[in-house]
């Protein structure tokens, strides 16, 4: 990535279009999942870039360097992409809107100190938790032992 005599320009639009989405691939699915260590590692990828995209950058802080690059952070991103993901989710045309629950009724939530339209969603397992084995390839017979925090039926 820095190879001598690169403008800093292509070096950017290279890691916009090329590393970026590497980092943000499938982030609506796990990205509130993520631990602070394991999001400014994460972000540690986006800092060293722009160190090597834009020298200057080198000694200020990472706030001011995204703001130099033009750019937002990841962690900020990943917020953007997960709540247009919902938007898009809760168009009546989309092809997953049937997975939310039903909504409540207006009456009610106008009552309500902390109205939402859905109700708060709370699985409580029929059994212990215990570890089940989930296949992994049929063809092989291979299971893996996981924890879930609910039964599965097969």
């Amino acid at each position: 990535m820095c190879r001598p005599g690169r403008p800093a320009d292509r070096l950017a639009h290279w890691y916009i279009s090329v590393i970026r989405p590497v980092l943000e691939y499938c982030a609506v699915v796990w990205h509130h999942g993520l631990s602070k260590n394991q999001t400014e590692s994460i972000e540690a990828i986006q800092r060293r870039t722009l160190r090597i995209v834009y020298p200057i950058t080198a000694s200020m802080p990472y706030w001011a360097a995204l703001h130099f690059a033009g750019l937002p952070s990841l962690s900020d991103r990943r917020d953007k992409l997960c709540r247009d993901f919902f938007q898009k989710m809760h168009d009546p045309s989309s092809c997953i809107h049937h997975l939310f629950p039903p909504a409540r009724d207006s009456d009610l939530t106008y009552r309500l100190r902390t109205a939402s339209i859905y109700l708060d969603l709370v699985i409580e397992p029929t059994r212990p938790l215990c570890s089940f084995k989930i296949p992994i390839c049929l063809c092989h017979s291979s299971f893996v032992p996981m924890h879930l925090p609910f039964p599965i039926a097969f």
